[in-house]
């Protein structure tokens, strides 16, 4: 998959689940800006964090496999 759509797919993902993600808003009131706390509930506990990861991954591969090809 190139990366432009693995982008498209993250973007859509934080837009349409992360954004409106009520337990996102509590801890966001709770820490302020504090994205460790955050982000460590969705890394860990939050299945479209985990879905995120794997589009990630995704990137960092296709990320490596663009730099194979340059060299």
């Amino acid at each position: 998959m190139l990366q432009r759509q693995i982008i498209i797919e993250i973007s859509d993902i934080l837009d349409n689940e992360c954004s409106p993600c009520e337990k996102r808003l509590e801890l966001n009131r709770l820490y302020g800006n504090n994205y460790s706390q955050i982000d460590g509930h969705c890394n860990q506990t939050c299945p479209v964090g985990k879905v995120l990861q794997a589009w990630g991954r995704q990137l960092d591969q296709a990320r490596a496999a663009k730099l194979a090809k340059a060299e």
